[in-house]
């Protein structure tokens, strides 16, 4: 499966880039302002620390926004496509305040799964295949929500059975991979530019991928995506 969702994955994005184009500038907006902010954080010492506080909250409001907001405009335009266009310009609702409550829930997780890494010698790398293989099972919740399905993590947790490896690679390892070639590109007047964007690339990739394999799963599954309104919440 994972191939094939890689593959699906890749023309997707070319096959929508317009569409894409035309929703993306209001998140991408707001996780520019956050990277602003936070460059701009280190100035915030030489203030009073309530300035410091305020500036971190927004910082942190910003970068959650748009990493919602971001999230949810290419799961509906992956899962959706022309459909899109009558949605209006993306703005917080009920949905992205339920997708952001399952993000904080899977941020709950992998800091329980993190104790493993008191295990000695391979303690961090039982943590990292155990952060990677739960949130994994348990991520097809996201595009789900994004298309207001009904789903919960225990769907997710059936729906992804014997694809676990599958689903580890594609939610944790190839982004993983992607992105380490960024922390070596200089902090230039050109290289933090293009840095952000092949970021950026590699998100709205990684997002796709996720959305094809819940098209997928649920296809294999029920033969429509629609099937899941009713199982989802079983």
């Amino acid at each position: 499966m994972m191939l094939l969702v890689l593959e699906r994955a890749l023309r997707a994005v070319s096959a929508r880039r317009e569409l894409l184009a035309r929703r993306l500038p209001v998140p991408l907006g707001l996780a520019l302002l956050a990277m602003v902010l936070d460059w701009l954080r280190p100035l915030a010492g030489d203030f009073p620390g309530l300035l410091t506080a305020m500036l971190t909250l927004a910082v942190f409001s910003l970068y959650l926004a748009a990493t919602v907001l971001v999230a949810v405009v290419v799961h509906r335009v992956m899962l959706l496509g022309d459909a899109v266009s009558r949605d209006r310009r993306p703005s917080w609702t009920f949905r992205e305040t339920w997708f952001a409550l399952h993000l904080f829930a899977v941020l709950i997780v992998v800091m329980l799964l993190l104790v493993l890494a008191a295990f000695p010698v391979i303690g961090w790398l039982l943590a990292l295949l155990a952060i990677g293989y739960v949130v994994g099972r348990l991520s097809l919740v996201f595009p789900g929500i994004s298309v207001d399905r009904a789903v919960s993590f225990g769907y997710s947790w059936r729906l992804t059975a014997g694809h676990g490896f599958s689903m580890f690679m594609l939610v944790a390892f190839i982004p993983c991979v992607l992105f380490i070639p960024l922390a070596w590109m200089p902090d230039t007047w050109w290289g933090v530019p293009l840095r952000v964007a092949l970021g950026f690339g590699i998100e709205i990739f990684a997002i796709a991928c996720l959305s094809l394999a819940y098209h997928e799963l649920t296809t294999r599954r029920w033969g429509q995506n629609d099937r899941t309104d009713e199982e989802a919440a079983g």
